[in-house]
């Protein structure tokens, strides 16, 4: 019933929203109501329709893309499913004008049809991302700082996504072997066949479990020399615990 669906989104952690084919404000839950700058539900249903709290929200903040440009505040909420009937993801970043405090919004819209074909509702949700897009750029300034430092070292230096999928090697890889340790054809060439399996092995187990990567393998230089190589790499995580990257190096021993 419409009583139950409306108990279940006063409680869910995200905004719920619902508007009518002409974009009158339906439904909304208590974080639609604070998430867009409204201190209760009653003064957002006081709004003529998504127009009217449009321009309100324009009022209130500057609304930014993830490429840090303009959005129009109604582009960022249900209008887009409203003028083409399909479904739409926008995320955002919300500016208060006056504060200067800001906020990141995951908003998704749903177009609803009824049973000539018409569209009758667009249900929108829309989560707060803040915490997420925070620590994006946090991670972002960190490998920064990262791939810096690694170019001013002696060590072959790797880092790779939380699957082993190659992401950055310094340079000194290729003043070591000659070779592009992002091609994976060039590993055979570059490690000695006898070392090739137990160090693919050890890596294997630590993508597996999360464990530190070490092995040792003898790595082919440009000049045509096998020397003995000590690696080492770290997963970093997240507060969750989950493996977003590994980092490590090749030591010549």
């Amino acid at each position: 019933t419409k009583e139950q669906l409306e108990l279940i989104f006063k409680n869910v952690p995200s905004a719920i929203y619902h508007f009518d084919k002409d974009g009158k404000i339906l439904f909304l839950n208590e974080i639609g109501a604070r998430q867009i700058g409204y201190n209760t539900v009653e003064e957002v249903l006081a709004e003529k329709d998504m127009f009217q709290l449009t321009k309100r929200l324009e009022e209130t903040f500057i609304v930014l893309d993830q490429k840090g440009e303009p959005l129009p505040a109604g582009d960022s909420f249900a209008a887009l499913s409203l003028r083409s009937g399909q479904p739409s993801e926008v995320v955002a970043q919300f500016i208060h004008r006056h504060t200067g405090s800001f906020f990141w919004i995951l908003s998704k819209s749903s177009p609803l049809f009824n049973e000539k074909g018409e569209l009758s509702i667009v249900l929108t949700t829309s989560t707060d991302i803040t915490i997420q897009k925070t620590s994006e750029e946090v991670l972002r300034q960190s490998e920064e700082r990262f791939r810096t430092l690694s170019e001013s070292l002696p060590q072959l230096v790797w880092m790779t996504d939380a699957k082993g999928n190659y992401e950055y090697a310094s340079h000194q890889w290729k003043n070591y072997s000659g070779l592009d340790p992002q091609d994976k054809r060039t590993w055979p060439v570059l490690v000695h066949a006898d070392d090739m399996k137990p160090m693919m092995e050890a890596w294997a187990d630590s993508l597996a479990t999360g464990k530190t990567y070490r092995a040792e393998a003898r790595l082919k230089s440009k000049e045509g020399e096998h020397r003995w190589h000590f690696v080492q790499g770290e997963p970093i995580k997240d507060e969750a615990g989950n493996i977003l990257k590994w980092i490590g190096a090749f030591l010549t021993t």
